[in-house]
């Protein structure tokens, strides 16, 4: 009797240790599969480059035959994803012309209108998002669904795609836990958050925190006249009663240079610019200019 008193004890132990452990086992799952996510993204980004630089070079030899240059047409037309960023662009025109008006709470799970592997990726992953402050690297999933949300920040769909722009804002969704938005009260006005695509790097800043209803969608919704992204995700911690609000307006020139703040009237990336100096002309904006 004594001996089988033990093992149910001991079978207890087990159990306990177990459920104190699962969280850290599928913590660390989700932080390698969210780093090998980003990882995957730049060396696709750095091999469009290099073709990129491929192309530029063999078109620019006369030395080769015609057949070859128009293999090497077709190549570049591949390979700039020309196409997918005009895709990204006519969406985002979509959703500010329509006023968001299928725009719903974030955690309430959407399909991606925009699928990646049409256009030759490997699947739904716009890029990444970079924040210093918070010492997180995440990729930005398209379709925000359970598998997504365990794997890294989403995009909510009926907002903008993370290509910047007069009249966009970006709405990426992560949940409140730890390696993803867990520490998102950390940020505080003029940090800085990146965002990364195919196409290079975009720095906002942060101008505004709030804290607001679950289907206040009103509230991050699109500015006019404004380039943002707004971070979201359960408020308080391991709670799913409110939503935390972070308004970040872009700034400075950034990889697109000055023509990306008008990209919309081109549908073409611009050129990578060598400018990284940050511009301050959002600091004088009231706090009125960030609310819907």
């Amino acid at each position: 009797m004594k001996r089988i008193i033990n093992i149910i004890a001991l079978l207890f132990v087990v159990a306990g240790l177990i459920i104190l452990t699962e969280p850290f086992f599928r913590y660390n799952d989700r932080v390698k599969t969210s780093s090998q996510a980003v990882e995957e993204f730049k060396k696709l980004a750095d091999q469009l480059e290099a073709d990129n630089s491929y192309v530029e070079e063999s078109s620019g030899n006369e030395s080769h035959s015609s057949n070859h240059d128009s293999s090497v047409a077709e190549k570049s037309s591949d390979d700039n994803y020309d196409e997918l960023y005009k895709s990204l662009v006519s969406y985002n025109l979509e959703q500010y012309s329509n006023g968001q008006s299928e725009l719903r709470d974030a955690f309430s799970y959407m399909t991606s209108s925009i699928d990646f592997t049409d256009f030759g990726l490997p699947d739904d992953v716009a890029g990444y998002i970079t924040i210093d402050k918070m010492g997180v690297e995440l990729p930005l999933y398209i379709g925000l669904n359970q598998a997504n949300m365990a794997n890294g920040a989403t995009i909510m769909d009926h907002t903008s795609m993370p290509v910047g722009g007069i009249n966009t804002n970006c709405v990426i969704a992560a949940h409140r836990m730890a390696g993803f938005f867990g520490d998102i009260e950390l940020l505080s006005v003029g940090d800085i958050v990146k965002v990364t695509n195919l196409w290079g790097e975009l720095r906002y800043r942060v101008e505004k925190i709030i804290v607001i209803d679950p289907y206040d969608t009103d509230k991050i919704k699109i500015i006019p006249g404004h380039d943002m992204i707004t971070l979201l995700t359960c408020h308080p911690y391991w709670s799913n009663k409110t939503r935390y609000i972070v308004y970040c307006e872009r700034t400075g020139i950034g990889a697109f240079g000055e023509t990306a703040l008008t990209s919309e009237v081109s549908g073409q990336p611009a050129q990578t610019s060598s400018v990284t100096q940050e511009q301050s002309s959002v600091e004088e904006k009231t706090e009125n200019d960030f609310l819907p």
